[in-house]
């Protein structure tokens, strides 16, 4: 019983720790503004003096948007999100299966077998979102249960809301000339 007890008590020190250092990290997303039929690109960036190995987050996108698989390298599988540059070249973005039959939320590790520390700034990856009708006038992309991971401690980040607004397609599509 006070083995349970010591341990109980030891975890709870270390995930105190763990949090009060995770305020360090910093997850920073431009809202964005996207048009019915059109695509953006939504990247994380983050900034740190606490280095970490490896991170998780779970993306829901709301009703209206879409995730875009893109082709990365030719002959290669379309992928969902792309390496951003605060990785180095032994991480990979490693997407769950959807969590949800309509494939707007899946969780994301970053990660590899690799004792490399991502770099203290810059982008975790980027996706692109496609918008179609039914995408409210404002809207949010939320990205929760953030995990960064060193060797030793885990740290929780805060999760973060992005602002989706609809905007005004930029295509012209028919033009009619009379002669």
């Amino acid at each position: 019983m006070k083995l349970t007890k010591k341990i109980s008590a030891a975890l709870m020190m270390l995930f105190v720790a763990a949090t009060a250092n995770a305020q360090d990290i910093k997850i920073n997303i431009d809202p964005v503004t996207v048009a019915v039929g059109e695509e953006a690109e939504i990247v994380m960036n983050y900034e740190t003096d606490t280095p970490a190995m490896s991170c998780q987050f779970e993306i829901v996108l709301p009703e209206g948007l879409s995730f875009v698989k893109q082709v990365v390298e030719e002959g290669e599988d379309p992928v969902i999100a792309v390496k951003g540059t605060a990785l180095t070249s032994k991480h990979d973005i490693m997407p769950s299966k959807p969590k949800d039959e309509q494939g707007k939320h899946y969780a994301f590790v970053i990660g590899g077998l690799t004792d490399k520390t991502l770099k203290t700034s810059g982008s975790l990856m980027s996706f692109k979102v496609v918008a179609d009708e039914a995408l409210a006038e404002t809207a949010e992309i939320s990205i929760s249960k953030i995990i960064f991971a060193d060797a030793e401690k885990f740290y929780e980040v805060d999760d973060v809301v992005v602002p989706v607004t609809k905007g005004t397609p930029t295509a012209i599509s028919n033009v009619e000339t009379n002669v």
